[in-house]
């Protein structure tokens, strides 16, 4: 799966802001905090991010990835913290990847015949969104949080920790 530039270096970015914490980042103004919170709470209300696989279809699964991908373009372009912009602009990238990669299966030849293929890469972008909605938290652990993401584990093949 192909990943843009803006991706990669966010990614990398990823585990050195987790182990510093928060006292590294700008803070957020008002504005950017309650986007982010937005956009955190429609990502954990987002079932393509955490039902297990068995329960999840391509279809549905396609859709939802699509209006995050769009939602998170949004949420992007109204933050002014740099870091945080990048981060939302990460969930965005990692699901046009997805999309790109297989909207043209299911439309042409069914995501039937490839789909172990799709619920691994569907695991890839719930682990970048996972990652993402954890280094985001830092800006305010108790209010910018997602749940039901963040509890997805691929190891249990999506099924939530009790």
């Amino acid at each position: 799966m192909a990943t843009s530039w803006i991706a990669k270096e966010t990614l990398k970015k990823l585990p050195a802001l987790l182990r510093l914490g928060a006292s590294k980042l700008k803070p957020l103004s008002g504005k950017d905090r309650d986007t982010i919170i937005e956009f955190v709470r429609l990502l954990d209300q987002r079932r393509a991010f955490y039902v297990p696989d068995a329960f999840e279809q391509p279809k549905a699964v396609l859709a939802s990835i699509d209006d995050t991908k769009k939602a998170a373009q949004v949420a992007a372009s109204k933050i002014r913290v740099s870091m945080a912009r990048e981060m939302v602009e990460e969930a965005a990238v990692a699901c046009r990847d997805f999309v790109d990669r297989w909207y043209d299966a299911h439309v042409h030849m069914g995501i039937n015949r490839e789909v172990t293929q799709f619920f691994q890469h569907l695991g890839i972008v719930r682990l970048r969104v996972q990652q993402m909605v954890n280094a985001l938290g830092l800006y305010d652990p108790k209010a910018i949080e997602a749940p039901r993401i963040q509890a997805w584990r691929p190891e249990t093949d999506g099924e939530l920790d009790p």
